[in-house]
């Protein structure tokens, strides 16, 4: 049987269902619409009118483009409520780590996805502010909490049977090198330890929220051979294996606790029908 997935977040849940980096998905999960490189804070604004021509940054990315227009067009809200997807996978990499590009004091906020500091739309707007997670931690978990809760909260009432996944992926700095040694990258661990603000947005949609949670391998290594290039967050091929059967366990048994509803469904009404 094959689950449909979608995916919000970061390229550690979409990489799933990338058949580069996991051959064999396809087997067992189909991948619908995806809200990568959004944030929970950014999702939950008002859409933002834009002319293309001011969104292509100056290296004429068009992958970065295609990002940034799907933050600004908020349509993945759109997509969810329309398709009914059985599994939802999320993480809260954007959030933790690249922050928030927020316009007229808090008037919209908009996802730092890679690229944008490079357009004319950037460039343009005069009274704007970068917030991180990193830079002011009260300020931002305000923002973001009030943020996830109506993502949530929109969830229940527009796609209430859509089961949510939480992937709590982290930066890590060992790898594996030519020889096949296991080594420890400095410079990763100096610039890309965000962790511990990964670890409080997942904790808070843990304990606020309805979700499944996928374990995190603390042996997991970075991958130097990774499509996307080398990096803490692009993980070795073992990471998506791993995590293809802990999605297939939690898969399994939702169907079994479904089975279990059902049967205690019908023994209530054969109950009631025999006490008339």
């Amino acid at each position: 049987m094959v689950t449909e997935f979608s995916v919000f977040g970061s390229c550690g849940c979409r990489d799933i269902f990338n058949h580069n980096i996991n051959p064999d998905y396809k087997s067992v999960f189909q991948i619908l619409g995806d809200g990568t490189h959004h944030s929970f804070i950014s999702i939950m604004q008002e859409p933002i009118d834009y002319d293309l021509k001011m969104l292509t940054d100056d290296e004429r990315n068009d992958l970065r483009t295609y990002w940034i227009k799907k933050d600004f067009n908020k349509e993945f809200l759109s997509f969810l409520k329309n398709n009914n997807v059985p599994y939802l996978m999320i993480d809260t990499y954007y959030d933790a780590v690249e922050g928030i590009l927020e316009i007229n004091n808090g008037e919209n906020y908009i996802s730092m996805n890679e690229g944008i500091k490079n357009t004319n739309f950037y460039n343009d707007i005069e009274n704007k502010r970068i917030l991180k997670f990193s830079d002011n931690p009260g300020e931002y978990f305000k923002i973001w909490s009030k943020n996830c809760n109506l993502f949530f909260n929109w969830l229940k009432e527009n796609s209430p049977n859509t089961k949510v996944i939480l992937n709590p992926t982290r930066d890590v700095f060992k790898f594996l090198n030519e020889d096949g040694k296991i080594l420890e990258s400095e410079y990763f661990k100096d610039n890309f330890d965000f962790n511990v603000y990964r670890t409080l947005l997942d904790y808070y949609i843990c304990t606020n929220f309805d979700v499944d949670v996928l374990n995190f391998y603390e042996d997991t290594l970075a991958s130097k051979e990774h499509p996307w290039g080398f990096s803490p967050r692009h993980y070795a091929t073992e990471y998506y294996q791993k995590v293809t059967n802990q999605l297939n366990e939690i898969i399994s048994r939702n169907i079994h606790l479904k089975e279990f509803e059902d049967l205690n469904k019908e023994f209530r009404f054969l109950k009631r029908q025999n006490t008339l």
